[in-house]
């Protein structure tokens, strides 16, 4: 295993998400469907990420720029369940996601052609990101403490995101910028959760 800590910190993030999305689905919370595409996609993105780290790290090999395809893929998959997110939990517009398929159409394309950077997958995804923290702060202002814990789930994955691209180390080996990430970020992904279940009838 050639990166151990971002390997394993990946597969635990994908541990988790699996686990969050059978939990969605259970609950029945609004939005139900595109909180289980968020949580899948973010697993499939992270086995994919951590298996290149882990065991395939060479770029231009055939296993590498497949799994690393996959995880983009995954990213544009994350960004459309965000947009259904964000129209579920302010409840207007529900349209919203389904005209945004065309844009990630669009995105998959220049993805598989071989634009494959890492900024390619942020462009898809901060747009989205924004959006679910203005209708969870607003959800928030609006009297519902459960959305004040998933306003610090997406706080704390743009202070993820700001560390990976930051690349601050704890340790340069079994701890370095990706492992961090991984760790913040399933910190975020699980306060996500009380808005993943919650039901407006409740």
């Amino acid at each position: 295993m050639m990166e151990p800590s971002v390997t394993l910190s990946d597969y635990f993030l994908a541990a988790e998400c699996s686990s969050f999305a059978a939990y969605c689905w259970i609950r029945h919370g609004d939005g139900r469907q595109w909180w289980v595409q968020f949580y899948i996609s973010l697993a499939i993105a992270a086995i994919a990420g951590g298996t290149v780290h882990g065991f395939f790290p060479i770029e231009g090999e055939t296993v590498y720029e497949v799994l690393w395809t996959t995880t983009l893929l995954a990213l544009g998959a994350t960004a459309l369940a965000m947009w259904g997110i964000f129209t579920a939990t302010i409840a207007i517009a529900p349209w919203i996601p389904y005209a945004l398929i065309a844009p990630h159409i669009v995105y998959a394309a220049a993805v598989i052609g071989g634009m494959r950077s890492f900024s390619m997958g942020i462009i898809c995804y901060l747009p989205a990101a924004l959006a679910l923290l203005v209708a969870f702060t607003w959800r928030w202002y609006r009297g519902n403490r459960k959305f004040l814990v998933a306003t610090i789930g997406v706080v704390l994955t743009f202070i993820a995101a700001a560390i990976q691209v930051s690349q601050i180390d704890l340790h340069p080996v079994w701890f370095d910028h990706n492992a961090c990430y991984h760790v913040v970020q399933a910190l975020g992904l699980a306060c996500l959760m009380p808005a993943a279940v919650h039901k407006n009838t409740q």
